[in-house]
């Protein structure tokens, strides 16, 4: 079982509870015209809790950094662009 550090599965469940909600689905069917399956949310969580029990750290760090939730909170499609990333 991997440390909160590794994995935080917080967060995981936090994006997938988020995407289920009605609020967000109104808001994705106003934008796009159809609603989220949050089939992304929701393979994350189950890659999260494959990294989680995972006895090697280096392979849940890399489960973790190929997950939607990591891209998409790492790479910034306006970034340099409409203004610079702040490093963490």
């Amino acid at each position: 079982m991997q440390p909160k550090e590794v994995v935080d599965m917080s967060q995981f469940i936090s994006e997938w509870s988020r995407c289920i909600t009605a609020q967000y689905q109104r808001d994705q069917f106003y934008r796009m015209g159809k609603f989220d399956d949050c089939g992304r949310q929701w393979n994350d969580l189950k890659t999260a809790f494959s990294a989680k029990i995972s006895g090697d750290e280096v392979y849940a760090k890399k489960l973790i950094e190929g997950t939607f939730y990591h891209k998409r909170t790492t790479i910034s499609p306006t970034g340099g662009i409409i203004w610079d990333l702040k490093e963490k």
